[in-house]
């Protein structure tokens, strides 16, 4: 069988569309993936077991923009609570923070609390959500801290549980949503041949009545 070259020409295009459209939802997958994991990672809570070590109260200064009254510079006490890895000895620092997302207005009590277990160096189990990033002085806030041993289970098991579900409907979103794109895609790819073959039929149709009008000639 031969194929005229708009055939082929339809056929190559059909294929680097499909191409294109695939990598285009591997890429939007992987990245949807990605984010998601960091996001789940920073927000849900997470258990450090830790020797604590001391605490500290920072005053800050931050400033409020106000057009009626000007900039206001308001001060703040900042609570960190300190702790070192049992076997390493290596210093991992904590805020502790009040937060209207975590239904948590305790920091001063996990303070107190925080101050008890360093005096004695106990090894504790620090909640916490959040990241820690020296170079924008990002700390992980606390949201709870309490008396541990060494065996005590850090798996993040709410984490895991929450990731799994997260992950699990951005793919059946996916899912559907490729299912649409594809059948999009088909009938797009249906319409373009249907269009060729009309055009075909009307080139055969045509070169036939010119060879006949010749041939009567």
């Amino acid at each position: 069988m031969e194929y005229s070259f708009s055939q082929c020409l339809a056929a190559t295009t059909a294929s680097i569309e499909f191409r294109y459209l695939t990598m285009i939802k591997k890429i939007l997958l992987a990245t949807t993936l990605i984010v998601t994991g960091a996001a789940t990672h920073y927000l849900v809570p997470q258990t450090d077991v830790v020797r604590a070590v001391g605490v500290e109260t920072k005053r800050v200064d931050s400033t409020d923009n106000n057009l009626e009254s000007g900039n206001k510079t308001k001060t703040r006490d900042v609570y960190y609570i300190q702790t070192e890895n049992i076997e390493s000895a290596k210093p991992r620092v904590y805020s502790n923070e009040d937060n209207f997302f975590y239904i948590k207005w305790n920091s001063a009590d996990i303070q107190s609390r925080a101050q008890s277990l360093a005096s004695d160096k106990s090894i504790v189990a620090v909640r916490h959500y959040g990241w820690r990033s020296p170079y924008f002085s990002l700390f992980p806030n606390v949201t709870k801290i309490e008396p541990a041993s060494e065996g005590h289970s850090t798996t993040p098991y709410a984490f895991l549980i929450i990731l799994a579900l997260v992950w699990g409907a951005i793919l059946i979103a996916f899912w559907k949503a490729g299912k649409v794109i594809s059948g999009f895609g088909t009938r797009r790819r249906e319409k373009r041949a249907k269009r060729q073959a009309e055009r075909d039929t009307v080139r055969a149709s045509t070169s036939t009545a010119d060879i006949d009008d010749f041939l009567n000639d």
